[in-house]
């Protein structure tokens, strides 16, 4: 009983429960999600379109603009998320806007 009872209050048990509920909340949302996936992967190609027109628009280094044109037609939706966590930068701004208030208080 012992054996059990430390079992289940082990970090092993608990992570491994986590990952499995995880997982099957992964697999339901995924089950969901499958139905609109034309209008998912619809709304996925007009937004690179629109990123791709805005792109080409920029006044930037050119080989630059068509490693990205490249990279968000071939993969709409991993393309458009990368070009926007990359573009964004929103973990960077956190971090440096940490270290400027650091630096003012002390």
């Amino acid at each position: 009983m012992k054996k059990i009872l430390r079992f289940l209050i082990s970090r092993v048990f608990w992570f491994s429960l986590l990952i499995v509920v995880q997982i099957g909340i992964f697999a339901v949302i995924l089950f969901n999600i499958s139905s609109y996936s034309t209008y998912l992967y619809a709304a996925f190609v007009l937004f690179s379109l629109i990123i791709v027109i805005w792109l080409v628009a920029k006044d930037d280094n050119p080989s630059y603009k068509i490693t990205w044109i490249i990279l968000v037609m071939a993969l709409p939706a991993f393309g458009v998320l990368l070009y926007l966590f990359v573009q964004l930068d929103v973990g960077h701004r956190y971090a440096n806007r940490r270290v400027q208030e650091s630096i003012v208080s002390t």
